[in-house]
């Protein structure tokens, strides 16, 4: 996995995709203005030429974002294959073993 370059002042991708911050206004799917982290994708000039419907994540404002998205980083790293927080397998949900017994 390559490492991103944290440096605000690096060009766009130019025919890639990034995330980037999206304002929305209050409507039918957001009850109240937020933001959204979105995966936006470049044309080969560096054009903004889409991104996702549905954001990632959503706040009231950036800072509460960016608090999310550490929160994220956090538990993710504590996640392992074999400690206390193992990585779950999305083909063998622990909620089916449950219901088996």
């Amino acid at each position: 996995m390559q490492k991103h370059d944290r440096d605000p002042t690096r060009t766009l991708p130019k025919g890639g995709w990034n995330y980037r911050l999206i304002r929305h206004k209050a409507r039918s799917s957001f009850n109240e203005d937020c933001i959204g982290v979105h995966e936006v994708h470049y044309d080969d000039d560096g054009n903004v030429r889409a991104w996702t419907e549905q954001p990632s994540i959503i706040g009231d404002t950036r800072e509460e974002v960016i608090e999310v998205l550490e929160r994220m980083a956090l538990d993710c790293a504590l996640c392992t294959d074999d400690g206390a927080r193992k990585i779950l397998d999305a083909d063998n949900p622990p909620w089916e073993k449950h219901d088996a017994d």
